[in-house]
């Protein structure tokens, strides 16, 4: 029939869900677009999150892992920490290094009835 066609085949991203994309059918030659999800063909790392924002796929590192989610000799790794509070009470985070290193002696001050705590590392 002229003008129908199957309600997943579409011609622009609009006519898709937010979530999916319209893409080139798999397998086809005939230039057939569907509504598919761009994170299955997307270049993510396989440590790599993908989320769709707009229709596009959009590869980020999980939480404490840095690195380069869409280049495979890079990827994403594992950090130790990314702020002191992922380290344990006696130890800060390196910015530098994102490794859980030093001790900490607190000091403590007050100011306006409030107390604040500083550390060193040593």
């Amino acid at each position: 029939m002229l003008g129908c066609r199957s309600a997943d085949w579409c011609s622009s991203d609009a006519e898709c869900a937010d979530t999916l994309a319209c893409l080139p059918a798999p397998l086809r030659q005939d230039g057939k677009r569907k509504c598919l999800d761009p994170c299955d063909v997307s270049f993510c790392t396989t440590k790599a999150k993908c989320s769709v924002v707009g229709h596009k796929a959009f590869c980020s590192c999980p939480p404490r892992h840095r690195g380069d989610p869409t280049d495979p000799s890079i990827g994403c790794y594992p950090v130790e920490c990314e702020e002191h509070k992922d380290c344990p009470d006696d130890r800060v985070c390196d910015a530098n290094s994102l490794r859980c290193a030093g001790r900490i002696q607190f000091r403590d001050w007050v100011w306006k009835k409030k107390v604040y705590y500083t550390y060193i590392v040593v």
